[in-house]
Order: C-alpha cells, then sequence, then structure tokens
C-alpha cells in the first residue's frame, strides 16, 4: 500500500549484477535460438526488439519499460499477442526469457534481499522467501506484472515490473488495473490508502465491550478513468473486518499508554525503551512508521488505528 524507492532497488540489482548478467546471456541465446524457428516477419521483429533492448527489459525503471512498451505495441498488439493464436509464440518467449527458471531460482532471493515480506496489495498476508538450506530460498508468494506478461511476454521478468504478492490478490487482481505503483523514483511518506475509525462506535464499544460494535472505513485515492479500486480488487474491508479484536486491543492501549506513562516506562527501563519509536512499537505490537509498512503484516491498518485512538 506504499511505494519503495528507485535506490532501494537499484541497490539490491547492483548486488546481483553477476546473476543478471548471466541471465542476459542465456535470453540472447535462447532468443536466437527461437530466430531460427519458422516465424511471421512480425514475431523476429519483436524478438530483435527484446534482443536489443536485454539491459532495459531486465534492470529498466517504469518509465523505460512504459517507453518500450509503445515500441512493443507498434511490432505485435497486446491483444492479439495475448490472444489463443499466438499461445505458441507467447510460450515460447516466456520460456526463453527464462521465467518459471527464476521464479524458483532467483526471485526468492531477490525479493528477501529487497526486504519485501507482506503482500504489497493487502498488507495482511505474508509475502516471504524462507531459507531451506544455506543460500537456497523458497518463495512463499506469487508475483504479479504490473505491465500483465500475457500481453508482454518480453517483461515477464523486468524487475520493476514485479510485484510479490499472496495468492489471494493475485488472483483476484488477474488482468485488472490498480492505481497503485510499487516503485517510484520519489516515494512519498505516508501511504495514499488509510483505515479511519468510526469514533462514535468506540462509545457503542465502551458500552457494550463487544469488539464487533467497532467499525472503520478503508479509504483510497480518487480513481482515474480505466482502473479498478483496491476494495472491488482486493476486498480489503471484509479482510481487516475480521481483525476488530485487534483494533479492541489498540483502543484499550492508547487508555494505558499515555504520554505520561510512556516517559515513566522509558526513565525505568532506559535499555529497552530506547527511542520513541521503539517504545511505540513494542506497545503496539507493530511496526509503527510508514517506511516499514512492507515488513509486516497489518502494519499498515494498525499504524492508521494507533494514530486515530492517539496511541502514537
Amino acid at each position: 500500500m506504499i511505494a519503495i524507492g528507485f535506490d532501494q532497488v537499484e541497490l539490491v540489482i547492483g548486488y546481483f549484477s553477476v546473476h543478471l548478467d548471466n541471465f542476459k546471456t542465456q535470453i540472447k541465446e535462447s532468443l536466437e535460438e527461437l530466430m531460427g524457428e519458422e516465424l511471421h516477419a512480425a514475431q523476429k521483429e519483436y524478438i530483435q526488439l527484446i534482443v536489443a533492448n536485454l539491459s532495459t527489459i531486465l534492470k529498466g525503471k517504469p518509465h523505460s519499460l512504459m517507453r518500450l512498451k509503445n515500441m512493443f505495441d507498434n511490432i505485435i498488439d497486446p491483444v492479439i499477442m495475448a490472444d489463443e493464436a499466438n499461445e505458441d509464440f507467447r510460450s515460447k518467449l516466456l520460456k526463453c526469457m527464462g521465467y518459471s527458471k527464476r521464479r524458483s531460482d532467483f526471485y526468492p532471493k531477490y525479493f528477501n534481499k529487497l526486504g519485501l515480506k507482506v503482500c504489497v496489495y493487502c498488507n495482511a498476508q505474508l509475502a516471504v522467501s524462507v531459507e531451506i538450506e544455506e543460500d537456497s530460498f523458497l518463495a512463499k508468494f506469487q508475483v504479479d506484472h504490473y505491465i500483465p506478461k500475457s500481453n508482454y511476454p518480453c517483461f515477464s521478468i523486468s524487475l520493476f515490473n514485479l510485484y510479490p504478492s499472496c495468492s489471494s490478490c493475485n488472483n483476484s487482481k488477474s488482468q485488472k488495473e490498480v492505481q497503485f505503483e510499487l516503485y517510484k523514483k520519489f516515494p512519498e511518506n505516508s501511504s495514499a490508502f488509510n483505515f479511519s475509525l468510526d469514533m462514535i462506535s468506540v462509545v457503542d464499544y465502551f458500552i457494550s465491550h463487544d469488539h464487533e460494535d467497532l467499525k472503520f472505513k478503508f479509504n483510497e485515492p480518487k480513481l482515474n478513468n480505466g482502473y479498478h479500486s483496491f476494495e472491488s480488487v482486493f476486498n480489503i474491508s471484509s479482510i481487516y473486518a475480521t481483525q476488530m479484536d485487534v483494533v479492541e486491543e489498540l483502543v484499550r492501549k492508547a487508555q494505558v499508554y499515555t504520554e505520561e506513562y510512556k516517559d515513566q516506562l522509558k526513565r525505568e527501563f532506559p535499555e529497552i525503551f530506547t527511542t520513541p519509536g521503539m517504545i511505540n512499537r513494542l506497545l503496539v505490537g507493530n511496526y509503527v512508521d510508514q517506511e516499514f509498512i512492507h515488513k509486516r503484516p497489518l502494519s499498515k491498518f494498525m499504524i492508521d488505528i494507533c494514530k486515530e485512538v492517539g496511541l502514537i
């Protein structure tokens, strides 16, 4: 629900530069072999454009990919590329690009190094890489393509085109376009999406002591034409409606952990409560800074509710 900066991604890309150079060599060799098969003129031109721009395709930033996207559109229309008639060519391209191999031998390492640990869409489910042997990782997430790989197999392995997500969100999104870019040159300090607590429902809760009386609203940016809302695609409100006991705990904590009490804790346990951020993180039980939203499930939800009730 929040973007990360180009510089963060580029550092990790640099770390894996040898891997990426090897992939580029493998892709070029596979595509040159494919060129020897009986293909239409447009298909050969499409392959030639891939070969000529392999570095950009692998490591290029979003604006570079969009520039290339327009060039590929002029060769084979994306609707035609996704058509059943092009299934064989599309499958061969994906194999040449090494998409399936990278899902097992590279993406788990890459996203682990990048530090993304939760679904970038719902922020409710883990999307982690687990180390099963030394330097061998297994992906516990799926990869969504901002530019769909069915229409653009050329971008199936483009690192700035890959969004780690939970299976539920990935399957729900499918080919739908949502108004969210994970990678930006200058990411915002706060997410454009937010949760707001119905304060009248808090009053009702203190009367009934039933956390089901607590209500919240999920707010998202105004949609541009052609985009689907997070709510309609990912059912965000329904997901978080199952977590009202978490809201109950935060409401109760806000009553107990006043600023005066926090100051007291800091004085009595200076070796534990070292900074205001650490105090809040320990009391809340989750990350409390927007920049760490991608590190733990429910962090966005909890940050917003905590601010609403004055806990942080």
